[in-house]
């Protein structure tokens, strides 16, 4: 089906190497924001903020690369022989098999066809919003990632999985929810300091619209060395490294949430405001 490489370096090369001789069904691979297409003897590889199809000497390049379902981490590799692909919001979601399994749109006319869309916005203080992965170090300027679940469902996907870094990615489904937040925050602002490639997993909650109010829950805690802080609406709700409450989920029965991340850290202090409009 596919074998994982061992480098982008090994995809590029043996890219280029077999560019003279590699079959498509297309003269060149499309550079698309919805589109489908099947492809023969594909390299595909994933970097730290963009993924590359490599076949047939083209290439072409989306926003992320799923495999089977999986976001492909930075500088994972794999081959194909036989590539489909399904590309959506240019989000590239691509199946390796022996034989060519060409993909249909879900919609009619040609086109794929997204599921409701509701208002929604996202603010705060060193905090940034992303409507897919994102696994770069943004650190000190951008201590909160906020990922817009809703962003994802709108494309007809019962279930993604975001990477907020190379080694912190975390699947969840539709629930039925609209607005849906992912908030992943780094308790360490110090870019010196390198605790391990699993960044921006310190806290990590899901915020969502659902029957009339706000749900705010525990997705991951990673916390170690110092002491960190979730608020929520100015509410403590939960410690680590330090006395006081435990809890991993509340309610909030209004229109707009603030979710706060402080820690001992003071510069990685950040906050979002999550709103239906």
């Amino acid at each position: 089906m596919y074998r994982a490489l061992a480098s982008a370096a090994a995809i590029a090369a043996a890219a280029l190497a077999l560019a003279a001789f590699v079959p498509l069904l297309a003269p060149a691979l499309p550079q698309c924001t919805d589109c489908a297409f099947t492809v023969r003897d594909a390299y595909v590889v994933q970097k730290a903020d963009r993924g590359y199809i490599y076949a047939g000497g083209s290439s072409a390049a989306y926003g992320w690369i799923y495999l089977d379902g999986r976001p492909l981490r930075p500088d994972e590799a794999a081959q194909c022989r036989w590539l489909n692909a399904l590309v959506r919001g240019g989000i590239a979601y691509v199946s390796c098999s022996d034989v060519p399994r060409p993909v249909e749109w879900t919609g009619g006319g040609g086109s794929p066809q997204p599921g409701s869309t509701c208002r929604r916005s996202a603010s705060g203080s060193r905090a940034a919003v992303f409507a897919g992965n994102n696994t770069q170090d943004l650190r000190p300027g951008t201590m909160l990632k906020v990922f817009d679940l809703s962003a994802q469902w709108e494309k007809g996907l019962e279930s993604v999985t975001m990477c907020s870094s190379a080694e912190a990615c975390f699947k969840v489904e539709d629930v039925g929810a609209c607005p849906d937040f992912l908030l992943a925050w780094e308790h360490f602002s110090n870019t010196a300091y390198k605790p391990g490639a699993a960044d921006y997993a310190d806290e990590v909650w899901r915020a969502y619209w659902k029957d009339g109010r706000w749900h705010v829950q525990l997705v991951y805690e990673g916390c170690s060395q110092i002491w960190q802080e979730v608020w929520v609406d100015g509410r403590l709700i939960r410690v680590c490294n330090k006395n006081g409450p435990r809890g991993g989920y509340v309610r909030v029965d209004a229109a707009d949430v603030k979710i706060e991340f402080k820690s001992q850290d003071g510069n990685a202090n950040a906050y979002a405001v999550l709103s239906r409009g």
